[in-house]
């Protein structure tokens, strides 16, 4: 699968792409906290989405703790990048192969504190995330929401869905089947 690497100046073009394609006027936008804190303060910086709410919900997968290890990290700043390409591939196989073995259902409950100033109207939310891989944590996010708010319509916007068959498609994304190297990725160099 190809990979494609962005840094911050290039992002910022395509993450405005990304708020001009949606279509959707959302009462509160969600985003899933650490890949999306880039694209939350372009949403909120842009005047389509300045009557929204915000909120984030940090979650992260278990691969972002090897990647944290000080001697996984240093190789990973100091490998070629045709190597670490290589790399997120496999990381990719593996993804792929864990949604053939997933029944789709996800259970694991996730602690949403969302801010006491949200009206309880709310209707209509946004997600958004930096890349949907197997699809588990928006479906996560998708779930807990959709509890908590159970008569709001519920979309998501992420920069890329790397994966077609993905547990969830999102409603708006840039790219497709292919991986991106974001300016925040462990392996990105300057």
């Amino acid at each position: 699968m190809k990979v494609i690497t962005f840094n911050e100046k290039q992002l910022k073009e395509k993450a405005f792409e990304l708020v001009n394609k949606i279509d959707f006027q959302p009462h509160l936008i969600v985003g899933v906290l650490n890949g999306a804190q880039f694209f939350i303060d372009e949403f909120k910086s842009s005047q389509k989405f300045k009557d929204c709410h915000f909120s984030e919900i940090k979650l992260q997968r278990n691969s972002e703790n090897i990647k944290k290890k000080p001697f996984t990290a240093f190789l990973l700043k100091h490998l070629p990048y045709f190597i670490l390409n290589f790399l997120r591939n496999i990381e990719s196989y593996k993804v792929k192969t864990t949604i053939k073995k997933s029944s789709g259902t996800i259970s694991k409950p996730i602690n949403f504190n969302y801010s006491s100033e949200l009206p309880e109207n709310i209707t209509k939310i946004l997600i958004i995330d930096d890349a949907i891989d197997s699809g588990k944590t928006i479906q996560q996010v998708k779930n807990t929401l959709q509890n908590k708010f159970p008569n709001a319509q519920i979309k998501t916007a992420v920069f890329v869905c790397t994966l077609k068959n993905a547990l969830i498609k999102p409603n708006y994304y840039l790219y497709q089947n292919v991986l991106i190297r974001f300016p925040w990725s462990k392996d990105f160099k300057k």
